[in-house]
């Protein structure tokens, strides 16, 4: 899977389902934190008034 596609899954199981899984910082370190800034800029252009959040310990993440 592209990491474009992964972006696009990712936040279409977030608009779907309210959230989704990204990774712990513990198990995968600096790459989640890129992830999550990818995420983050893609849902700011398609839904300019929401921001995604992470919760690094569970992995979890969700647009507010």
């Amino acid at each position: 899977m592209t990491k474009k596609a992964l972006i696009e899954a990712l936040i279409s199981e977030m608009v779907e389902l309210g959230e989704t899984f990204i990774g712990t910082y513990e198990v995968q370190g600096e790459n989640v934190c890129k992830l999550y800034r990818q995420i983050n800029k893609e849902v700011g252009k398609r839904y300019p008034n929401m921001v995604v959040c992470w919760d690094a310990e569970t992995g979890m993440a969700w647009m507010a």
